[in-house]
């Protein structure tokens, strides 16, 4: 699967946290048609035990960046 996001970095911090950087862009059409883009690079701790990927597509989803 191709994720709709790009992983910056991924690292395990001193508190032994693992923390990710990641970018995404989301494309929005208006009722006129028109087009913009928004875009953001944000860091977040990914819980133990679960999937880099899946966590931050729930993450972006529940956001409504996805």
């Amino acid at each position: 699967m191709i994720n709709p996001f790009t992983i910056k970095s991924d690292q395990t911090s001193e508190t032994g946290e693992r923390i990710v950087v990641y970018y995404v862009v989301k494309n929005i059409r208006n009722a006129d048609k028109h087009s913009s883009t928004m875009s953001i690079e944000a860091s977040i701790a990914i819980p133990e035990g679960r999937d880099r990927d899946e966590f931050l597509i729930e993450h972006l989803t529940e956001g409504g960046w996805l």
